[in-house]
């Protein structure tokens, strides 16, 4: 099992944001982000908002998904 800091720091935990936003966001919880990830003009930061929880099971279903689309987009 990964810690809490382990799965801060995977790709699926991380998202592109405006500075701005970044700032305003900080350690606030995840109900509280929701709102600015739907903002976000970035569509994959956009479906974080589609989760009802933020945890170590949706960051793992995120990563692996990015990892798919990874696939799609940049196949030889």
């Amino acid at each position: 099992f990964l810690s809490e800091r382990e799965y801060s720091r995977r790709l699926g935990n991380m998202t592109l944001l405006d500075p701005t936003m970044n700032n305003d966001i900080g350690n606030k919880s995840f109900n509280e982000k929701i709102q600015i990830y739907k903002s976000s003009p970035i569509l994959i930061t956009q479906e974080i908002a589609d989760f009802t929880k933020w945890g170590p099971d949706e960051i793992d279903e995120r990563q692996a998904a990015l990892a798919d689309d990874a696939l799609k987009i940049w196949t030889v």
